[in-house]
């Protein structure tokens, strides 16, 4: 599903707002939206759907790793993209652990929007 840089922006207080509205339901499709934008600007084979299955399946042990893995992934992005690389997954590991996953959506959102900003919503390799 290839998104464009404006869609793939999005509004973090409203994302918020609407995972806790929802009970974490509307979390997880904005979790999916993350991975697959994740995915498709690192072209990379979009394994969004069986992430976040394992993810329920084991009881969220799945999502410490992909938290990690998403920090190195998201890294990989910026430098493709021309933003100075900054790795957070250690940041996303600890977070993930402790259990703040929304915070993790939230940086991992956050850093997107930069993407698309830095690059005047024309989002190309480089």
């Amino acid at each position: 599903m290839a998104l464009s840089p404006q869609e793939m922006k999005r509004e973090l207080p409203m994302l918020i707002l609407l995972t806790f509205v929802t009970c974490g339901i509307y979390g997880i499709y904005w979790y999916y939206m993350l991975l697959t934008n994740m995915y498709e600007l690192n072209k990379q084979e979009n394994t969004a759907v069986m992430d976040i299955v394992l993810s329920l399946v084991t009881c969220n042990l799945y999502f410490i790793y992909l938290a990690h893995k998403l920090g190195k992934v998201e890294s990989a992005v910026q430098s493709r993209y021309g933003m100075p690389e900054k790795d957070d997954s250690l940041l996303y590991l600890i977070l993930a652990v402790v259990g703040l996953g929304i915070v993790v959506y939230a940086l991992l959102q956050l850093n997107l929007n930069k993407l698309v900003d830095h690059n005047g919503g024309n989002i190309t390799p480089q």
